[in-house]
This record gives structure tokens, sequence and C-alpha cells, in this order.
């Protein structure tokens, strides 16, 4: 997780756990109080849609206090079924839970920014599309399981 003023960029390499949703939802808290809230770029460049009770209630709790007050963008980088089935999940998620921000999910980086720099006004500095995509794209690299830590 990193994050540039209101800017909140999580990589995932598999569906969050317990554990990693409470270390987000304190960081995001944090932030929010800060700027009057911020944007999330969640990204998932790999793993599995599972989520247990626990997440989906922590992730409720979240967009009920509407802590990314400035918006949301979901980037499921993730190929092939595992990819789709992951952006619907999202999407169906999305719908029921009727967020009050500015809420997408997409399936690449060019996408996610120009939401972002939507939901985020032009008179920001992190609404620099070059400068968010640098830093997903930085974020996406410190992430990169490859090569093995082994080697």
């Amino acid at each position: 997780m990193v994050h540039l003023g209101c800017v909140i960029v999580n990589v995932w390499l598999d569906a969050p756990t317990h554990e990693q949703m409470q270390s987000y939802a304190a960081t995001a808290r944090r932030l929010s109080a800060l700027h009057q809230g911020t944007y999330l770029l969640n990204v998932a460049i790999d793993g599995t849609p599972r989520f247990d009770a626990r997440v989906r209630d922590e992730a409720a709790r979240l967009t009920a206090e509407a802590v990314n007050a400035r918006g949301t963008c979901h980037v499921v980088l993730v190929g092939g079924f595992r990819g789709a089935a992951t952006r619907a999940f999202l999407s169906s998620l999305l719908l029921l839970q009727r967020t009050r921000s500015r809420t997408t999910v997409v399936a690449d980086l060019p996408a996610a920014v120009q939401h972002a720099c939507a939901c985020l006004g032009g008179g920001r500095p992190e609404a620099d599309s070059r400068l968010l995509t640098r830093l997903v794209e930085w974020s996406i690299s410190r992430s990169d399981p490859w090569p093995p830590p082994w080697r």
C-alpha cells in the first residue's frame, strides 16, 4: 500500500486477509481525516476472488463510513476467467452496496487513471494522469513476486 496525498494504491497478489483489510482501514481513515476523503486505486494483479465474511464485513463498514469519499476504482489486471469472475463479483458487490462515492471496476490502467483524474478534479496535484500512472506502475513493480526471493 502506498499513498500520494489523498490517493491510496493497494496492489493485491491474492484476495485480502482480514488483517490486511484492518491495516488498510486504519490508513484510509487517517488519510481521509487529513484530506477530507480519499481516492482508492485497488489493483488486483493475481489471485482468486475468495473473500471471507470478516473481509466482507470490513469492506461494508468502510463503504458505510464513506472513507473513500473522493472515489474508488477497482483495477482487475488478472486475465482470463479469474479476471472476469473478479470483475463480475466486484461489480455485483458495488450494485448491492450502493456506494455514495463514484466507484467503478475496470480491466486496465488507463481507464483507472482516467476515472481517478475525473473524481479528483483538476485542482489537486494528485490528479496528474502521468503521475498517477507512474505511481501505480511503481506499486505493481514493488509487488511483483518474480524473481522468487530465494534466487
